[in-house]
């Protein structure tokens, strides 16, 4: 897991002030990390120059201020090994930008507009990018370092940012974002426009910014710039508001004890309502994820796979329950035991049931639930409990909070918000899953989360933990299929989880 923090400029300045540390220094580190992280990006992409006897060509866009320093320390770091254009559209402003110009003039560093000239490495360009060279140049560039404004920006971003930012936007190279894409207030607000990073360095420690599912499509992946002290270390200047979940996080249900039985790995129990198939997919998924016995309550018989038990009564001593996929108007009061079992059982809660007042009365006496709301039904439920009153773009705008809400009116749940980011919280423990993908916006997909969600708890996992795992899960499998952005089915998505293990294995 990495930390992650509403803000990280107290964590510079209690660095500095507590290892005798200077903003200097951190800047060279933050720099020699990125520099190091792009000749990684070279070497696995397998990047060549075009042309014989030539060098990659890397197109750095560096601002005014502190970030533009970052930017141009790395030109003058990569400068003998690549061939690289420093672009300065606005000019240098802060002190520390200031003085890593006079440095790159130290070394003799031509300013030209003429990229023909072979003797000069490094060109800095201070017009507009009406430059004729500096387009036809950057047209091939081989890598676009976007260092224009970071984690700084505070206001919109006026006509000249735009078309500075759509121009980098529009050339082909591979993109990476010296620390936040700019673009990307400190607050996560897209401002007007922003770079569209495919690798985001994020120097220090990650922020609540980066995560909000506004910015996705800017983010690209994430990777961490040490500025020149352990993880750990930098990390304990400030207290993180929440963690960000990795691909090594994933625990499997993996069975490793040879004298057990079917009961050993509990069993579900599934509420099925007027939309079957959400119930079936959602128990099909739980099987597959190491459920022992799965058996779904419901009038239909219809469709009902024969590896899943149908019942219209309540199974005796269920270990987990799971009601809302498709459920429509269950008539609770008309199953014997399933509300009771719904107050005591470990249980997961999805969809339709979310909009019945059945779902405040097992939060308030049942401490083993997990709540699975994509954003409408979350913005539904707040208003069911009394919580808030907000629409879903007020939701979208400000996840964090609304989470952080909820989990306070009811400590003991657990919540997973869906989104472009799961955001994963109970009491004043929260994670993000950052690994979904697009293919994931389909039908059934939830119905397949709830499932494996709900598996975990039949398995004895406690409800945290079975929903950040499942949420991994889930996202790994989707990631492991080779299939079109727009083919993923519940059904490859069930089957991919089942190939987790040998993946985890190699």
């Amino acid at each position: 897991m990495i930390q992650f923090f509403q803000e990280v400029q107290s964590l510079d300045n209690r660095a500095c002030a507590e290892f005798q540390l200077s903003h200097e220094l951190l800047m060279e580190n933050a720099a020699n990390n990125l520099a190091n992280f792009i000749r990684h990006i070279v070497s696995t992409k397998q990047i060549k120059p075009r042309k014989k006897d030539e060098k990659i060509k890397i197109l750095i866009a560096a601002g005014p201020g502190n970030n533009g320093a970052d930017s141009i320390a790395l030109a003058r770091i990569l400068q003998d090994e690549f061939n690289i254009i420093v672009y300065l559209p606005f000019g240098t402003k802060s002190k520390l930008c200031m003085k890593q110009l006079e440095r790159a003039n130290a070394l003799e560093i031509d300013f030209c507009t003429n990229r023909t000239s072979k003797t000069i490495s490094v060109q800095y360009f201070l017009d507009t990018i009406e430059n004729i060279s500096l387009r036809e140049w950057a047209k091939d560039a081989d890598i676009i370092i976007d260092g224009l404004f970071g984690s700084g920006l505070n206001r919109p971003l006026d006509d000249k940012a735009c078309e500075v930012i759509d121009w980098l936007n529009s050339l082909q190279g591979i993109k990476i974002s010296c620390d936040i894409p700019s673009g990307i207030s400190h607050e996560g607000d897209v401002m007007w426009t922003a770079f569209r990073a495919d690798y985001s360095c994020i120097m220090g420690a990650c922020t609540e910014a980066i995560l909000a599912d506004r910015v996705k499509d800017f983010i690209g992946e994430i990777h961490i710039c040490s500025l020149g002290l352990s993880r750990k270390m930098y990390e304990s200047m400030g207290k993180p508001s929440g963690f960000l979940l990795e691909k090594t996080d994933l625990k499997l249900p993996t069975r490793s004890q040879s004298h057990t039985h079917k009961g050993t790995f509990g069993h579900l129990v599934i509420l099925m309502g007027e939309k079957e198939g959400a119930a079936i997919l959602s128990a099909l998924s739980a099987f597959q994820f190491g459920t022992g016995v799965v058996t779904i309550i419901g009038d239909s018989t219809t469709h009902i796979p024969s590896e899943i038990i149908h019942s219209f009564t309540l199974p005796t001593n269920p270990a987990a329950i799971a009601a809302g996929m498709g459920l429509g108007d269950f008539a609770f009061q008309d199953r014997r035991g399933v509300r009771d079992t719904l107050l005591n059982r470990p249980c997961l809660l999805d969809a339709d049931i979310l909009y019945q007042d059945i779902t405040k009365e097992i939060l308030e006496q049942n401490p083993r639930v997990v709540l699975t709301p994509h954003p409408k039904e979350f913005v539904a439920l707040m208003r069911l409990l009394g919580i808030a009153d907000c629409e879903v773009l007020d939701l979208q705008r400000d996840r964090f909070r609304f989470v952080r809400l909820f989990s306070h009116s009811y400590p003991n749940a657990t919540l997973l918000l869906k989104g472009a980011n799961h955001i994963i919280a109970q009491n004043d423990r929260l994670a993000v899953n950052y690994l979904g993908i697009p293919s994931l916006a389909k039908g059934g997909s939830g119905d397949v989360l709830s499932g494996l969600i709900a598996a975990l708890l039949a398995q004895g996992i406690a409800p945290f933990e079975a929903a950040c795992n499942a949420s991994l899960a889930h996202t790994l499998a989707a990631r492991s299929l080779e299939c079109a952005s727009y083919a993923l089915t519940p059904q490859r998505l069930i089957e991919a989880v089942s190939r987790l293990e040998q993946r985890e294995t190699k």
